[in-house]
């Protein structure tokens, strides 16, 4: 996984998805690509 460096730190962090984990779970194909 890469990492990213955060803002003007040395900190580096991996990229982070949210809200991605509906699709297949609770919405339906059609609603999906709605």
């Amino acid at each position: 996984m890469q990492k990213r460096r955060l803002g003007r730190t040395d900190l580096s962090i991996a990229p982070l998805v949210l809200g991605g984990n509906v699709f297949g779970w609770t919405a339906d194909e059609k609603t999906s690509f709605d």
